[in-house]
């Protein structure tokens, strides 16, 4: 009994979020701003384009760098979700990265 009971609440809860996140793309598909639905105007009005100067790269390295040392102490540690917890630790890190080069560092740093 206790295992349907399980079953059934995450059903529940499953059908929730989906509701839930069709309720929000057809929200933003319906609100309109300058003509544009939310949805499809972009996040990010920047359009900068020209590559990495070293400074930033060293900046985005140091900030990787700090991450593993903070990573690897929660690994030495041991356990069991520590592998899990070490990538949620290096992961922002190397996302800003990787969204700086294409030009996306404002969701996860402020610009340099």
């Amino acid at each position: 009994m206790g295992r349907t009971v399980i079953i059934g609440t995450l059903i529940v809860f499953a059908i929730f979020n989906l509701l839930l996140g069709l309720g929000f793309y057809l929200f933003l598909k319906k609100r309109r701003e300058n003509g544009q639905s939310l949805y499809e105007t972009p996040v990010n009005q920047q359009t900068r384009t020209e590559k990495l100067g070293l400074g930033e790269i060293l900046v985005y390295l140091s900030l990787i760098a700090i991450a593993g040392v903070f990573a690897f102490q929660t690994l030495n540690r041991g356990g069991v979700g520590n592998s899990i917890l070490a990538k949620m630790i290096l992961l922002p890190a190397i996302m800003a990265l990787s969204m700086q080069e294409k030009g996306l560092e404002s969701l996860y740093l402020p610009s340099l």
